[in-house]
């Protein structure tokens, strides 16, 4: 009907500004998702922990239930991920999650920067 089934909230003590890219596993009965979480991230300007995937679980698939702490942020700045990491891709394999994700760095003013735009890999660990 229109309405979304996720809407900004307070997770870590902070407003999120935008939720966003969601990746959702089905797994046991249990959806289970992980978005792109904004919050202070500005266009172009470095802000610590500004913005990085969050993960929320349902039993329908409509109601979400929010971890009320991100699963990780962007990175310190000369990281690889100074700038953002976002659109999670999730799978399990071998028994654990390995999440696919979009990264980015700082300078984003030079389109040729193959820093520019990644896709980076998280693996869970046991």
């Amino acid at each position: 009907d229109g309405n979304p089934v996720l809407t900004r909230g307070m997770v870590d003590g902070a407003m999120e500004s935008a939720v966003y890219n969601c990746a959702v596993l089905l797994e046991d009965g249990v959806f289970r998702m992980w978005y792109t979480a904004a919050y202070k991230q500005h266009m172009k300007n470095f802000a610590e922990r500004s913005g990085g995937i969050t993960y929320a679980r349902s039993k329908d698939g409509i109601r979400w239930t929010k971890d009320q702490t991100q699963t990780f942020f962007n990175g310190p700045p000369g990281s690889i991920d100074e700038y953002s990491a976002y659109a999670p891709c999730v799978i399990r394999r071998d028994g654990c999650l390995w999440m696919y994700y979009s990264i980015a760095h700082l300078d984003q003013s030079d389109k040729r920067d193959p820093r520019r735009n990644r896709v980076g890999l998280a693996i869970e660990k046991r």
